[in-house]
């Protein structure tokens, strides 16, 4: 009796900590089998398409964070980029203009580093003012 207990615990515990994943799998199956066309090609890829610039910058962002830091410019900077492309891409070129937006923000981030690490402004200072300085 003692064993089926532990089991049934250790069971709970198990389905308490991936219950994230659980409900994620119950959402996607009923939305599967409500909706005809959620599982098309198409669909996923228009959900892949609107999803990859904050997985990518949420990438950045979780880096960042288990070095046990903030960063409060990323909105600023993904900003600066989409403007920076759309200014350049109708004289330069999409390839130029992309490529200027990688340049700005990684100057940004340069900028913050260099703040942090070397100034030992605390990073939440530092990437404050700049994203203030982004915004204007």
């Amino acid at each position: 009796m003692t064993s089926d207990r532990l089991s049934f615990s250790l069971l709970r515990h198990e389905l308490a900590r991936q219950r994230i994943y659980l409900m994620l799998a119950v959402v996607f199956t009923v939305l599967a089998w409500t909706a005809p066309n959620f599982t098309s090609a198409h669909n996923v890829m228009s959900i892949f398409k609107a999803t990859s610039l904050y997985a990518l910058v949420a990438t950045g962002f979780t880096i960042v964070m288990i070095g046990g830091q903030l960063d409060l410019s990323v909105g600023s900077v993904v900003t600066l980029g989409g403007l920076v492309t759309i200014g350049l891409q109708s004289q330069a070129g999409w390839a130029t203009a992309i490529l200027a937006a990688t340049a700005a923000g990684a100057a940004v981030g340069l900028a913050n580093g260099l703040l942090v690490t070397k100034v030992k402004v605390n990073s939440f200072i530092a990437t404050l003012g700049t994203m203030i300085i982004v915004q204007g």
